[in-house]
């Protein structure tokens, strides 16, 4: 505003001949010059002034008062120059008298702008009413309008900018509230802001937060590559989906990550939200890194608890039935194009129950926990290990072979039938026991889950049938014997009713007299359909069902009642199974059948089968007899 006032003066200086007329405006001219020199030097101490809210009156008074000086000096300027100057001359004070008016317009608020348009807008008319020979009414209307329009462009101005202050100082205090507040949220929540340009690259990130590996900002500042020149995406599952939904332009939200600070690992919930400009052009992203590991941690706790065996802390069996149905469908194929074969074990602890019932729960837990770490050390990382209850484990092997399997059982038995060495706070002792293992494949054998858990069940129950600390892999065979056995099963139920069984005496001869010394009874069944069962076919089913007990008894009582009607000198030999011997009232119960049949002991012999345990038994009849074992 100096700057063109000084220049306006120096044109009226040169538009005015020197004669006496013009020598009497040098006075106000030189007061102009002087007026604008004070303004450069007020604005320029206010500009430099360091404590503008303490002097901040005194400054503004300076200046309105100024610009009323100005004003004044221009209106007598103008009053002077219409007098005494020529036709042309008071053209051109008239056209600077409105160019002085509308330049008030942009001199600032209304109270400084008023200060300087009052009085050269009263001088203007003044000087027009005064020069009564030139009377132009174009020119009262000119000066009229413009001095209306210069007031009303004055107080609407000074309104909006009034209201633009008002606006930018409370956007100044909100930002200055959100800046607060999200640095309050940011240190107490440990999360944190981000922000990339169009080109993905990262413009805004806390320096807070305490990466020490900078994973986070890697995956964030790594996302740069357009679409169409996008790299085969190699990162993690989550890293991935962030990378997809960038370069898509999709929003995307709560994505976990995890990364590691200088307190330990922690979990981010990582949301974006891609921005556009007004008219549609994509301008990058914003979104928020929310700390959840306390979240995290507590969802894996129960998942944990949920999918695992309290005890080994191996998967428990309902996570066996979820991945056991996730292995069997669909099948997986192989670069060949043939389905890739995949194992399931199913595992049984031999002479655990003996270990639990001579040595307590604690001593069998920790058999167990043994067990099970053994089975982890035999197998793959990407093999999976539960327990289904009891001392039953399962195995599943993905992309596994049946020699594949074959071999993992191998390696099984032999490591878990090294002796265990196991401490309670009551006794330390040295264990040994066997696994039986069932195999059985998917989807080669089945690829419905239940079905091959049978099978692997099947197979189980015949590698136990062997003796134990044996493997068997499930095929037909298995399957038609389990069915016949479980018809048998069913058929046993009813053979004592139905007049099926008998015992049949086998004789034993001295060799060298050729005498008859004794029999040995034996039990035999004949059925209508399956014709003559052997024993070591119906006996383990008699066992199974629960019947040995019932059947044993039967079997004594028609041995000792045809021990007293054959001769005196020839004595009867009966078998016991396991669950007989493990009776603890079957001395009494023998003496019991001596009495009622009248027989003196030594006429009785008892053979012990070969899967009975070898524990003696030393039963007491009477004080007279003894029974031979």
């Amino acid at each position: 505003m100096s700057i063109v006032g000084l220049i306006v003066v120096g044109a009226l200086v040169l538009g005015f001949d020197p004669d006496f007329a013009i020598r009497q405006l040098d006075f106000g001219f030189a007061v102009v010059i002087f007026g604008y020199g004070l303004l450069v030097l007020q604005a320029r101490s206010w500009l430099l002034n360091l404590n503008k809210e303490a002097t901040y009156q005194q400054s503004m008074i300076r200046f309105q008062l100024i610009l009323l000086l100005l004003g004044c000096c221009w209106a007598i300027i103008i009053i002077v120059a219409i007098r005494v100057g020529s036709p042309d001359q008071r053209g051109m004070i008239y056209a600077l008298a409105i160019a002085l008016i509308s330049t008030t317009m942009i001199s600032g608020p209304a109270r400084y702008a008023l200060s300087f348009w009052a009085p050269i807008t009263v001088g203007s008319y003044v000087a027009f009413i005064a020069d009564a020979p030139a009377f132009f009414t174009p020119i009262l209307i000119a000066l009229t309008a413009y001095s209306v329009l210069s007031l009303y462009s004055i107080l609407s101005l000074n309104a909006k900018m009034l209201e633009r202050e008002l606006n930018l100082i409370e956007v100044a205090a909100q930002r200055d509230t959100i800046s607060l507040l999200l640095r309050d949220f940011q240190e107490g929540s440990g999360s944190f802001l981000w922000e990339c340009n169009a080109n993905l690259r990262v413009t805004q990130f806390s320096e807070q937060i305490d990466l020490t590996t900078g994973q986070i900002r890697n995956v964030l500042a790594a996302i740069a590559t357009p679409p169409d020149k996008a790299e085969p995406l190699q990162s993690a599952e989550a890293i991935d989906k962030i990378i997809a939904a960038m370069r898509g332009r999709a929003a995307f939200k709560d994505v976990i990550i995890r990364a590691y600070t200088k307190s330990g690992p922690r979990w981010w919930a990582v949301t974006g939200k891609p921005v556009f400009s007004d008219d549609a052009l994509f301008t990058g992203y914003r979104g928020l890194c929310a700390d959840v590991t306390e979240r995290e941690d507590y969802r894996q706790r129960i998942e944990f608890n949920a999918n695992r065996d309290y005890l080994t802390k191996t998967y428990n069996r309902a996570a066996f039935t979820r991945i056991l149905a996730q292995l069997c469908t669909p099948p997986i194929l192989s670069p060949t194009g043939a389905p890739q074969t995949s194992a399931l074990l199913c595992l049984d602890l031999d002479r655990f129950k003996t270990v639990n019932d001579n040595y307590g729960h604690t001593i069998g837990d920790r058999l167990l926990l043994a067990v099970a770490g053994r089975i982890g050390a035999c197998v793959r990382t990407q093999d999976s290990v539960f327990r289904l209850g009891g001392d039953e484990f399962a195995i599943l092997l993905p992309n596994a072979t049946e020699a594949d399997a074959i071999a993992v059982s191998q390696r099984l038995i032999k490591a878990i039938s090294e002796p265990f060495r196991l401490t309670s706070i009551a006794t330390s002792v040295s264990v040994t026991i066997g696994t039986s293992i069932g195999i059985a494949l998917t989807p080669t054998d089945s690829t419905n889950p239940e079905i091959l858990h049978h099978f692997a069940d099947l197979a189980l129950y015949r590698a136990k049938s062997t003796g134990g600390n044996h493997c068997c892999c499930y095929n037909a065979a298995l399957d038609d014997r389990h069915s016949r056995d479980q018809a048998m099963q069913a058929e046993l139920g009813h053979a004592v009713e139905r007049k099926q069984l008998s015992l049949a005496f086998q004789p034993i001869i001295d060799l060298q007299t050729g005498a008859v010394v004794a029999a040995e009874a034996l039990l035999r069944w004949t059925h209508p359909t399956f014709g003559e069962v052997p024993p070591d076919r119906f006996v383990p089913l008699l066992e199974q069902i629960g019947q040995v007990t019932v059947i044993g008894a039967l079997v004594k009582e028609c041995a000792f009642r045809t021990a007293a009607l054959i001769r005196p000198d020839i004595s009867i030999a009966i078998n016991l199974s396991a669950l007989q011997l493990a009776d603890p009232d079957l001395p009494n119960r023998i003496a019991a059948n001596l009495a009622q049949a009248s027989l003196p002991a030594h006429r009785i012999e008892f053979e012990v089968t070969e899967t009975s345990p070898t524990t003696p038994i030393q039963p007491r009849l009477s004080d007279n007899q003894t029974l031979k074992i």
